[in-house]
C-alpha cells in the first residue's frame, strides 16, 4: 500500500512539474493559416520559449491580431530601418534580408507604416512567408515585443493523424 502511495506522490509531482513548465516557460501552438508557407504548415504544432524574446532576424514568433494568434518571421529590430521599394523588394539597413522562404514580391499597403521605416526600440518589425494579402507590419506597424508570445523552438508536423 505505501509503494502504490508514494508512486502517485510520483506521478502527482511530476504533472505539477510539468504543467508549470508548460504555463510559464514553454508554449504549444497549432498552427492553422497559410502566411507562412512553405515554412510552417496548416495543421503544424509550434513548440516556443514565452522567455526567449531577445529577437534576432530571421525567428518565427507569435501574435495576436484582430483575435487571431499568428506565427510571423522577424525581419528587423529595434533601430533597423525597414524599406519596401516599388519593385517588391524589402530592404533592412540598405540590404537584402536573407528570407529562404520568400517566393513572391513584397508590395507595401496604402494604410501601413511610411518607408523607410526606423523600427522604435522595444518593437520588432515582421512579415510572413506567403506575403500576397498577409496581415503583417505592412499593415500595423512594428510591434511591441512585450506583445508577442515567445520565440518558437521547434515545429511538429503532425497534418493527418
Amino acid at each position: 500500500m505505501q509503494d502504490i502511495l508514494n508512486l502517485l506522490i510520483k506521478l502527482a509531482l511530476i504533472t505539477v512539474a510539468a504543467a508549470n513548465i508548460f504555463t510559464f516557460l514553454f508554449g504549444l501552438h497549432r498552427y492553422n493559416d497559410v502566411n507562412m508557407n512553405t515554412a510552417l504548415q496548416e495543421g503544424d504544432l509550434l513548440l516556443y520559449n514565452r522567455l526567449d524574446k531577445d529577437y534576432v532576424s530571421g525567428d518565427v514568433t507569435l501574435l495576436e491580431y484582430d483575435g487571431k494568434v499568428q506565427a510571423q518571421r522577424v525581419i528587423a529590430v529595434a533601430g533597423d530601418v525597414v524599406n519596401i521599394t516599388e519593385d517588391g523588394y524589402v530592404t533592412v539597413n540598405g540590404g537584402r534580408p536573407e528570407e529562404k522562404y520568400v517566393f513572391k514580391e513584397t508590395d507595401a499597403y496604402e494604410e501601413g507604416p511610411v518607408y523607410p521605416y526606423t523600427v522604435p526600440e522595444g518593437e520588432i518589425f515582421v512579415l510572413s512567408d506567403n506575403r500576397p494579402n498577409a496581415a503583417d507590419s505592412r499593415l500595423y506597424g512594428a510591434v511591441k515585443e512585450a506583445d508577442t508570445y515567445g520565440t518558437v523552438m521547434s515545429v511538429i508536423r503532425r497534418r493527418n493523424i
